[in-house]
């Protein structure tokens, strides 16, 4: 038993370091056309068809020019909003943690590990990501997407491992 509980978690890991996969023949939907690099260091992108701007790396990397550097934070929920809430980037203090169907926009559905267009977004994590959305049926739950393969689960709130990008209505 203790063997698999092992090579379970060593699958794990190996998973999380597998490099982008976009099979071929699959037409990408999320296209580098769709989005308009911004901001003074290129740090902002601005999805042409949902208006929304996003910071470029997650939190607790930094654009160094080229890539997301450094090791996403993970938060639990409320930790996300509150992050969120005080968090000023590129002159803006609007940002926020985007609802469901907002962190669902940025799925590439053509590619897995990570399901996110990797030149626009680099070095996206592809585990959980928070949204706003708490879920209907069990309030001690919010709704995150998965960027392993794009899927939306829920989690409980109190759980500390997960990512977040944040988003604001682009101008």
């Amino acid at each position: 038993m203790k063997n698999i509980v092992i090579i379970c978690l060593l699958s794990l890991v190996a998973l999380n370091s597998v490099a982008q996969i976009c099979p071929e023949g699959i037409k990408q939907t999320k296209p580098d056309t769709q989005y308009l690099i911004t901001g003074d260091n290129d740090d902002l992108v601005i999805d042409t068809q949902t208006g929304l701007m996003w910071i470029r790396c997650s939190l607790g990397q930094m654009w160094d020019g080229n890539s997301c550097t450094g090791t996403a934070t993970t938060y639990n929920w409320q930790q996300a909003l509150n992050a969120a809430d005080t968090h000023s980037f590129a002159g803006f203090s609007d940002w926020r943690v985007p609802n469901l169907k907002e962190l669902e926009s940025l799925v590439e559905p053509a590619c897995y590990s990570p399901a996110i267009n990797q030149s626009i977004f680099p070095n996206t994590n592809s585990t959980f990501y928070w949204s706003s959305s708490p879920t209907a049926i069990n309030t001690a739950n919010a709704w995150n997407v998965i960027f392993r393969f794009g899927n939306n689960y829920y989690s409980d709130k109190n759980y500390n491992a997960v990512s977040v990008r944040l988003v604001r209505i682009g101008q």
